[in-house]
């Protein structure tokens, strides 16, 4: 009597082998899908598995793909039927060429989230990995982009310069009310590009806004609100201005997204918001060749420590699940207890 011995194919060589791949080097997500493929799963199953990453993630990671694809070719070994050698020796040639820790470790985290795609088990145990990764963060520890912060008053001040509203051009205005919230509420640019008229209400002396598209942080149980604030001073306050300019982009606003092109009126992108930032900065007598839009986040939210803002509150307000970042490049004495726009506009 024979018994049969159910066996699975060898996935790996059976992919690599495929004219599709041999033709076109595809990137990170279509290699995914393809061993996917050879597994017998579905165009629709493969979705859903890549949809595991943020879109930002999957970017950058397949950027790093293909630059692991590039140096395995050069050195004719395989890139998905890889070693932990191979990883080391890779992570070295990065380390070798100046490569800071942040970028190593996103090399790393995306070959270990890539290669079990090809059945390379041993990254589910990855010893001398880690403690590589651990030796290079000691010997060339990352550091923040920014050693200090501009003086938000410079920008508040330029801020207050652009009075009355119904004087200024769309561009202007739009630039005023994009600064404002980037000071009195500390988000992402991802977050700017994703507030939308339909998902906001006004209660009272408070405008909330939610946002029911994923964010960095948006986990589970964990929904992000903007709460944006009334302030006394009527020329630095975020609700008066941006009533104003939803009320003044409504017959001409092609979106419904809350920032929308001062040219094409339709909705922007987050390098468009970051431009925007950046020339405010540039109009308040800021060095732009140093300070980039993302500044902004760190400069708020260190003024609000500064005048006294509850941590707890900064980090709800920033949308930071961790006072680690804050606490290691922003901490200060606390002085007594303000609400964050008040903290940051007060004087």
């Amino acid at each position: 009597m024979t018994s049969k011995t159910s066996r699975h194919p060898d996935i790996t060589t059976q992919w690599t082998s495929s004219p599709v791949v041999k033709e076109t080097r595809l990137g990170r997500g279509s290699c995914i899908g393809e061993a996917l493929r050879c597994r017998g799963l579905s165009s629709e199953t493969t979705t859903i598995i890549l949809a595991a990453w943020r879109r930002g993630t999957l970017k950058q990671y397949d950027s790093a793909w293909r630059k692991w694809m590039s140096w395995c070719m050069c050195r004719e070994t395989s890139p998905f039927n890889s070693s932990e050698v191979t990883v080391l020796q890779y992570l070295e040639h990065l380390r070798s060429i100046n490569k800071s820790y942040s970028v190593l470790n996103t090399h790393k985290s995306m070959l270990m989230q890539t290669l079990p795609f090809f059945g390379n088990k041993w990254c589910k145990d990855c010893f001398l990995i880690q403690k590589f990764m651990k030796g290079v963060f000691h010997s060339r520890p990352p550091v923040p982009r920014y050693q200090f912060v501009w003086d938000v008053t410079l920008v508040l001040n330029f801020l207050k310069s652009l009075n009355p509203l119904c004087n200024l051009s769309l561009k202007m205005l739009t630039f005023k009310v994009v600064a404002l919230l980037a000071l009195g509420n500390a988000p992402r640019a991802q977050t700017l590009i994703s507030m939308d008229l339909s998902c906001m209400k006004k209660e009272g002396a408070v405008l909330i806004c939610v946002f029911p598209n994923l964010l960095k942080t948006t986990k589970l149980g964990r929904p992000y609100v903007m709460k944006i604030e009334h302030f006394k001073d009527e020329k630095l306050c975020i609700l008066h201005s941006l009533l104003f300019y939803i009320r003044v982009t409504k017959p001409l606003r092609k979106s419904s997204k809350l920032f929308i092109s001062y040219v094409t009126y339709k909705a922007v992108t987050s390098s468009t918001i970051a431009r925007w930032l950046k020339s405010v900065l540039d109009l308040s007598g800021i060095n732009t060749d140093y300070f980039k839009a993302h500044s902004f986040r760190s400069a708020s939210t260190s003024a609000a420590y500064a005048k006294g803002c509850r941590l707890k509150d900064i980090l709800s307000t920033a949308d930071w699940t961790s006072d680690k970042n804050f606490k290691k490049f922003y901490l200060r004495e606390s002085v007594d207890s303000k609400s964050f726009v008040n903290s940051v506009f007060s004087k």
